[in-house]
């Protein structure tokens, strides 16, 4: 029983060489990923649009496993492009390793907070531009390569709790916007293709300390807090986290 419970307590036991394509990678939430994911043995391709702190991730990373062992590449991506530019930095991005087992679409923005009155149609193109249409186009070029390589992967898009029917910002009605309009996107690719999609509502848990300026707002604001659905030890969140090879279950 306790090499059972032992073997569940290991989250990444399954994930040696798996490639993974992070957006958002050169700062907060995505460098974390990068890290942690290359630690258990994944590849990792560091996607953003700051070239420059995604060289110093990769050599980072690269240098945890020694001289001449490469284990991250960096590709610049902006996911508020137009089609055409993404496809091609989703290609970059294939050719790295040859192939790629997961993408996490982490990258995002929360634009203004204020009164919708008061928006421009520029601030709300901007954040849907970035938070929904870019997951969007980064998906479809990943899952329509993987599908052509004839090999399953996983997508996981990185959401909020400002999408669902709690914990909504005050004044940033298109970030919660956008952020509603992933969750809908990954439920409908979740179903009729090999390519496993999942989201994480970012804030549904208290995971660990916050890093990034949306995180630290949330915390900073009691009505997200107290609707969070509950603060998992560590422990507990290694039972929670699913291979990587299928998230369907998200």
């Amino acid at each position: 029983m306790a090499a059972q419970v032992s073997e569940h307590l290991e989250p990444w036991h399954k994930l040696d060489d798996k490639v993974v394509l992070v957006t958002g990678a050169s700062s907060g939430l995505g460098c974390d990923f990068c890290v942690d994911l290359a630690k258990a043995g994944c590849r990792i391709i560091a996607a953003a649009r700051r070239l420059d702190r995604l060289n110093s991730l990769c050599h980072q990373i690269n240098n945890m496993y020694g001289y001449g062992t490469l284990r991250a590449v960096a590709v610049e991506l902006d996911v508020s492009a137009d089609a055409v530019t993404i496809d091609k930095s989703v290609q970059k991005a294939w050719d790295a390793f040859g192939y790629i087992d997961t993408l996490i679409n982490n990258a995002g923005v929360r634009g203004s907070v204020k009164s919708p009155l008061d928006f421009s149609q520029k601030e709300w193109d901007d954040v849907f531009k970035t938070n929904l249409t870019g997951c969007w186009l980064v998906s479809k070029y990943v899952c329509k390569r993987m599908c052509d390589a004839q090999r399953k992967g996983s997508v996981i898009n990185i959401s909020s709790t400002a999408g669902l029917n709690r914990g909504q910002l005050s004044g940033a009605v298109a970030y919660a916007s956008s952020k509603a309009g992933v969750n809908m996107l990954t439920k409908d690719r979740s179903t009729g293709t090999m390519i496993g999609v999942g989201h994480e509502s970012q804030g549904l848990y208290c995971l660990s300390a916050p890093t990034t300026p949306i995180a630290c707002s949330a915390v900073e604001s009691p009505h997200i807090i107290h609707q969070r659905l509950g603060h998992p030890s560590l422990q507990k969140l290694h039972l929670m986290v699913p291979s990587l090879s299928n998230v369907s279950t998200l």
